[in-house]
């Protein structure tokens, strides 16, 4: 599995894989998959990178789906697991940047969509002693 292209969240009955455009639900029970609009989620307006967040924090694992939808190479999967959790979590995906907060843990996506260049050279900058994030962004002088 790439991060490059994909998010995953989770509900109570479904588990999510949240594309750029449109949210894959994966109904567990049934073994389906079925596509609706990304602001749709069960549990109201909840914003994807908060819901995001949420998931891989509550699962400790920084990839929460079944095992049809995301095969384990087991001999690896402690690299991935999120055990005791991490003052900071960084994903670097296509995604939008966002920073959201959960259980004292921050995650962040430090560029938008795509490279370095491509997001007029923003980035984030992690300050331990505060533990905040803050935007910056390169002079185009």
């Amino acid at each position: 599995m790439t991060f490059n292209s994909m998010l995953a969240v989770m509900t109570s009955h479904h588990k999510m894989a949240v594309m750029l455009t449109p949210v894959m639900a994966y109904d567990a029970p049934n073994e389906k998959i079925h596509a609706r609009p990304a602001g749709d989620l069960r549990e109201g307006r909840v914003s994807t990178p908060l819901q995001f967040t949420k998931t891989i924090l509550c699962q400790a694992h920084l990839a929460p789906l079944p095992l049809a939808v995301c095969p384990i190479y087991w001999a690896h999967d402690t690299a991935m697991q999120l055990y005791p959790l991490p003052d900071l979590v960084v994903v670097a995906d296509q995604f939008n940047a966002f920073t959201a907060s959960y259980m004292d843990c921050i995650v962040t996506n430090p560029v938008r969509k795509g490279s370095f260049p491509k997001s007029d050279f923003s980035f984030k900058v992690y300050v331990p002693s505060s533990r905040q994030v803050e935007d910056s962004q390169l002079p185009t002088d």
